[in-house]
């Protein structure tokens, strides 16, 4: 049995339509067409975490600057929790 774990960045779907401009300010957004043809590419190279687009950035900084980027990905969430 092999397991495949896939990190997709902020990608083009319903989910996506919940945040703000403010909140997607800055983020490249992946199409789901470009996030899956990636997951079947990394799948076919027996890649086991694959991270497509800039969830790989998003991967190496997290171990090495965790709460950084906790407290940077946490902003749109305290932002909607705080307007509700």
């Amino acid at each position: 049995m092999k397991v495949f774990e896939l990190a997709p960045p902020a990608t083009e779907t319903e989910l996506l339509a919940v945040f703000n401009e403010e909140d997607k300010k800055g983020v490249p957004v992946m199409s789901v067409q470009a996030m899956v043809a990636s997951f079947f590419k990394g799948l076919s190279n027996d890649k086991f975490e694959i991270s497509p687009g800039q969830s790989s950035q998003l991967r190496f900084m997290s171990r090495f600057f965790p709460s950084f980027i906790l407290k940077q990905l946490s902003k749109p969430v305290t932002r909607m929790h705080a307007a509700t």
